[in-house]
């Protein structure tokens, strides 16, 4: 894709454009936002000190830099966002919407460099997805130690220009990642401090890397003191005069972290289970299936703050077309909606949806119409093809939770990143009510290139990972050791004994799960994908 990279001069921002580099993408442009009047702001979103150096470190790249100052302030300071005229994040939108109108640039994807904040990732998702855009953020949950050596090891010459932390003293500023390696490290093990400043305890300014046609060099520089607090003094660097200096060409070749660089057979390993040859099942109606449009019967359990809905189905009343499927959806979704109100809840409520395709070449239709009914904090969703009536499109089954004491915990990466795969679908990775985590079901994507990796252990070993990965940063974090009910969904019977290795695998240490994994069969998964984990 071509890429615009929203860059504030820091090594993150940085690092992450040479990950899309290496992912295939290309750097068109990049965008940055300027504070008015002043070096630093005051701003939950941006780096703005080192900001009159920004213009070096177009030419350096000579790329096409558009910028814009930050009228706005940080109005919506909660997690999620939602559009607030005059807040800082609007300054985002219409700085991207301008390139989109007024440049001859064209443009699919936006470089951010978050790693921890999920509150900057999800105001940088809010903008994309108004402007049809895909949040690309390689270094997304990444682990922060592996991080800066990696970015070392890849040349990224960044130096500090801010320190605001414990143990970080005004004689730090300039020095260079390398020469603060071992003073980061030896900080977060005595104070917890984040080794790639995730806490604000430093900011950094990026003077080389292999992206670079040139170098750029810092000539002279002021340490300006905002506090000379004794335990954690705020200082600066103003700079002053720079220059650039020509630099040998050369080939960008990113050494990639181990974990990242290893090929799925590597992570697996060689103990590959043998798998019969795939037999061609043949799928049957049910002849006692109710075929009446008129008769579909609505089931519902409610049990304190909980509410069970089954049996919403979306019924084709004309012949099958991209209309008449968005229709079936809307009507669908519209007798969910209701059938919530009547008791009590209502959409924002819903917590885990169980989605059932007659067909999943029309996922991305229903998608279409699905997404519509979730705005913000969607629920999270299991989605497979089986046989319905000939009649019958789709079938929803929902849980309900209503209680607005509680809070709702709900991971919603639309982001791509090396972490686990973005949505694929309007849903939530995850989301929490009281201590239980509702997994969506989880395919075997390799999460930097959102595409299904070859062979039906992998695939199975992949997805499991993603389990993992999500479980551990939700709150409270988790393990498969408290697993409630596991469902593994297969396209070929004989894909069982692959996938009860594979949970035996991850579940070695946790003697007590036993087999818990119900494994259902079914006509085809969202990707094509071959094995696809539920887990509650």
């Amino acid at each position: 894709m071509k890429v615009i990279a929203l860059i504030s001069g820091g090594k993150d921002s940085c690092y992450n454009m040479m990950q899309c580099v290496d992912m295939g993408h290309s750097i068109v442009g990049l965008a940055n936002l300027q504070p008015v009047g002043k070096d630093e702001l005051d701003s939950y979103m941006y780096q703005t000190v080192g900001h009159e150096a920004i213009e070096y470190y177009a030419e350096a790249m000579d790329l096409p830099l558009y910028m814009r100052e930050i009228a706005g302030a940080s109005k919506s300071t909660n997690l999620n966002y939602d559009q607030v005229d005059g807040d800082e994040v609007e300054d985002l939108y219409l700085l991207l919407k301008h390139i989109q109108v007024n440049s001859e640039l064209e443009y699919e994807a936006v470089s951010c460099g978050a790693i921890l904040s999920d509150y900057q990732r999800l105001r940088v998702e809010n903008v994309c997805g108004r402007l049809g855009l895909t949040c690309l953020a390689y270094l997304w949950r990444r682990e922060q130690s592996e991080l800066l050596e990696e970015m070392i090891q890849n040349k990224v010459t960044s130096i500090l220009i801010k320190t605001a932390g414990m143990g970080l003293e005004p004689k730090h500023l300039g020095l260079s990642l390398h020469e603060m390696k071992s003073q980061l490290f030896k900080l977060n093990s005595k104070y917890g401090s984040h080794i790639c400043g995730e806490g604000g305890e430093y900011e950094s300014f990026t003077l080389d890397c292999p992206l670079f046609k040139k170098k750029i060099v810092l000539d002279k520089s002021e340490v300006i003191t905002v506090s000379d607090d004794a335990m954690a003094p705020v200082t600066y660097l103003k700079l002053h005069k720079l220059h650039l200096e020509d630099k040998p060409t050369q080939q960008v070749d990113i050494i990639t972290t181990p974990v990242l660089n290893k090929t799925i057979n590597q992570l697996v390993g060689n103990n590959h289970v043998k798998v019969k040859p795939q037999l061609k099942l043949k799928w049957k109606q049910n002849n006692n299936h109710n075929n009446n449009k008129n008769n579909t019967t609505i089931s519902m359990k409610k049990h304190e703050d909980y509410l069970v809905v089954g049996g919403i189905y979306g019924m084709l009343c004309d012949e099958k077309s991209v209309d008449s499927i968005k229709s079936a959806t809307i009507k669908a979704m519209d007798v969910l909606a209701g059938t919530l109100q009547q008791h009590g809840h209502s959409l924002k409520d819903a917590t885990y949806i169980h989605l059932y395709i007659a067909d999943m070449s029309d996922f991305h239709v229903i998608n279409s119409v699905y997404k519509k009914y979730f705005k913000r904090e969607p629920p999270s969703r299991v989605c497979v093809a089986v046989w319905l009536a000939h009649d019958c499109h789709l079938q929803m089954d929902c849980l309900s939770h209503h209680n607005e004491k509680q809070t709702r915990n709900n991971l919603h990466v639309q982001s791509v990143s090396h972490w686990a795969p973005a949505n694929i679908g309007p849903y939530s990775q995850c989301v929490t009510r009281g201590n239980v985590h509702y997994i969506a079901g989880q395919i075997g994507l390799v999460p930097g290139s959102m595409k299904l990796v070859e062979g039906c252990y992998e695939q199975a070993y992949l997805a499991m990972k993603h389990v993992k990965s999500i479980l551990k940063v939700m709150k409270p974090p988790s393990t498969l050791r408290n697993t409630i009910q596991c469902v593994c969904y297969i396209t070929v019977d004989t894909f069982v004994n692959v996938a009860r290795k594979c949970w035996d695998e991850q579940c070695v240490e946790y003697e007590e799960i036993g087999n818990l994994p119900i494994y259902v069969v079914v006509p085809h998964l969202p990707k094509n994908s071959s094995i696809e984990w539920q887990v509650i």
